[in-house]
């Protein structure tokens, strides 16, 4: 009798501890849920509509457009910004970096693709056997061929969208400088703007006509598209960046070091 009760009380000891366990086990995949389901609303909230979007992006293009230069750039320049249609010089930069990340970046953008025929060399026949009683050579004659090759050439943006790019024009007020100019892309995600800007120096041809002198060599920052004092403070940092580029180039040309607040004081 002792041994049948011990045998059930057994039995119910071990499904009570089995309840519990699958208790404790509901509560953990319930609380893993609640923060699963708690981390996809905070990630909701950066997201934009379209319209809000459009709106961050008029707010970069308004605090460049609008942006006053002072110091030497305003006494040295006239400061012409503007919208511009197509693409900035140079676009092919923005092109690759969306192509390296194979549509993984989320931007309403792609790289443009263009087929160029190009000349690659290629290894041909063998050299003629040597008359006898010379050492044959091993060498291959090199040959070349034209090849089609599909090349990246600029970016395409895939929204409608009422901006291209931004383009900032220093015009000289002196003979003795030369123009610059300032390239500002934004590609926009649901989420964030993404800002490229680049700059230009120029060179005299004759009296009037100039060339752009080097490439573009692009920088890149990504903010959100609600947080609109960032999005201000980056189109500064844009504005000022392009200040201190031509500032640079003038002082390099004119041998005047920059004076920094220890040596002033």
């Amino acid at each position: 009798m002792h041994a049948e009760f011990d045998g059930e009380m057994r039995k119910l000891s071990a499904f009570l501890q089995n309840r519990g366990e699958a208790v404790f086990a509901s509560s953990d995949g319930a609380s893993q849920s609640s923060s699963l389901v708690e981390a996809v609303k905070q990630a909701a909230s950066k997201y934009c509509s379209r319209q809000e979007a459009i709106g961050s992006l008029n707010h970069v293009a308004s605090a460049i457009l609008r942006h006053r230069f002072d110091g030497v750039i305003a006494e040295l320049y006239t400061v012409h910004a503007s919208e511009s249609e197509g693409e900035p010089p140079d676009a092919a930069a923005i092109g690759l970096w969306l192509d390296n990340l194979q549509g993984q970046h989320g931007y309403f953008a792609a790289p443009r693709r263009a087929t160029e025929r190009r000349a690659r060399y290629v290894t041909g026949k063998p050299q003629p056997a040597p008359p006898p009683g010379m050492q044959a050579s091993s060498s291959r004659q090199l040959d070349y061929v034209d090849v089609d090759q599909d090349v990246v050439r600029g970016f395409t943006i895939t929204v409608d969208v009422p901006l291209n790019y931004l383009l900032v024009r220093l015009t000289p007020r002196y003979a003795s400088v030369t123009p610059a100019e300032c390239y500002v892309v934004a590609l926009l995600s649901r989420a964030h703007l993404r800002l490229f800007w680049g700059f230009s120096k120029f060179r005299y041809l004759d009296w009037e006509r100039t060339e752009r002198v080097g490439p573009v060599e692009w920088a890149s920052e990504q903010v959100l598209l609600r947080d609109l004092p960032a999005l201000g403070l980056a189109a500064h940092r844009v504005c000022q960046s392009f200040a201190d580029f031509v500032e640079g180039q003038l002082r390099a040309e004119y041998g005047v070091p920059t004076v920094t607040a220890n040596a002033a004081e």
